[in-house]
């Protein structure tokens, strides 16, 4: 059981990785592209603080499933933006009217590592939290 909650973490921090190396473009136009990964920041910024304040398994599902929620939207969108511009994912220089949200990525993806798995393996054996955790890896299918 602990392994699901490692693997979902592992996922989402692998995700957000994904989107700053997609945002590691070169040149041209990537205006949709900003507005998904704004959109797919603020989502995982609501998750991680979701996750600094869980106090029970209740608290881990609704968290969880607000975060499916998010992704079940973004995800599409996501998988969009890299067949759009199939060259961000060659470039390695980050451009100018990125880099707020590189940051942004960056930060989020410290504090993500710094959540504590204590809670999260306390509570995943919770028939709720399973489901929310099934949930969230179909939704992040939906961006490959």
């Amino acid at each position: 059981m602990e392994r699901i909650g490692g693997i979902q973490m592992k996922k989402v921090a692998l995700f957000l990785l994904v989107v700053v190396f997609i945002a590691a473009c070169g040149k041209g136009s990537y205006k949709d592209l900003r507005g998904v990964m704004e959109e797919f920041l603020t989502a995982q910024e609501a998750y991680v603080e979701g996750m600094e304040s869980v106090q029970t398994a209740d608290d881990l599902a609704a968290t969880m499933n607000n975060f499916a929620d998010a992704i079940e939207k973004i995800g599409p969108k996501m998988k969009e933006m890299t067949e759009k511009y199939p060259e961000i994912m060659k470039e390695n220089e980050m451009p100018e009217a990125l880099k707020d949200l590189d940051e942004r990525g960056k930060a989020l993806q410290t504090r993500m590592q710094n959540l504590s798995q204590d809670k999260f393996n306390e509570f995943i054996s919770d028939d709720k939290v399973l489901e929310a955790a099934q949930r969230m890896g179909k939704a992040f299918q939906s961006m490959m």
